[in-house]
């Protein structure tokens, strides 16, 4: 089960089956050949990976970083899959001073107030979505990207040695694992639900494919049929 460990960066954190990949791949050198690049995309959406992906150079990271706070946050909280410590620290170098941390700050909390209004403003709904309603895991993540980029607390460990949340953050920590376990179990439910349906569709496909190719037959013998008629009348004619 994935649970938060507390030795971990939120940028570490294993994502929930099932979930969609974001994948940023970093431009070094300029190329035309992108053959290689489009096998890797194909073989993971080839092996049941939802993935979205983007090829960037660093010029491009802090382009889009500086427009869009999603992107930035993003890239603040990257988890390097194949990577260098020198292109590392340059995509490091390049978020510097792109976001105050007011104003970062502020985006993100009119950010949550934008999501919140979507999924009516309530954590008590019948059926939440566990990681966008009010409460739930989104509201987890915003507030450690805040700690992250406004307080300087980049794992759980310094959060929980820090004066002003250390009482506060066991409890959010269990409340976020209680929540992702949640996810984790209805996701998998979900993705047999859906088996369950892609096996019925393909078995009504199959049906619907023998019941036209029977009615295909009879219409083809009823023509065959007629035709013989004809000829046995046209014959009948000529010897009257």
């Amino acid at each position: 089960m994935n649970v938060v460990d507390p030795t971990l960066t939120p940028s570490t954190w294993i994502a929930i089956p099932c979930s969609s990949l974001d994948i940023s791949i970093i431009e070094i050198k300029k190329t035309e050949n992108y053959e290689d690049l489009e096998k890797f995309i194909s073989h993971l959406w080839d092996q049941g990976y939802k993935v979205g992906h983007s090829v960037r150079t660093i010029k491009d990271i802090k382009k889009i970083s500086k427009e869009d706070v999603k992107e930035y946050t993003s890239y603040l909280t990257r988890r390097p899959l194949v990577t260098n410590n020198v292109i590392d620290k340059k995509i490091s170098n390049t978020l510097l001073n792109l976001w105050d941390k007011k104003k970062f700050f502020n985006t993100k909390l009119q950010e949550q107030k934008e999501r919140h209004s979507q999924f009516h403003s309530t954590a008590y709904n019948l059926e939440p979505n566990l990681k966008e309603s009010p409460g739930t895991l989104r509201d987890f993540q915003t507030a450690l990207w805040i700690l992250q980029h406004c307080f300087n607390l980049n794992s759980i460990n310094e959060i929980s040695k820090s004066d002003i949340f250390k009482d506060e953050i066991k409890d959010a920590v269990d409340a976020y694992n209680f929540i992702k376990s949640l996810r984790f179990a209805t996701n998998i439910t979900s993705k047999e639900k859906e088996k369950k349906k892609r096996r019925k569709k393909r078995k009504k496909r199959k049906k619907e494919k023998k019941r036209e190719k029977k009615r295909k037959k009879r219409k083809k013998e009823k023509k065959e049929k007629k035709r013989e008629k004809r000829e046995e009348k046209g014959k009948m004619g000529k010897k009257g």
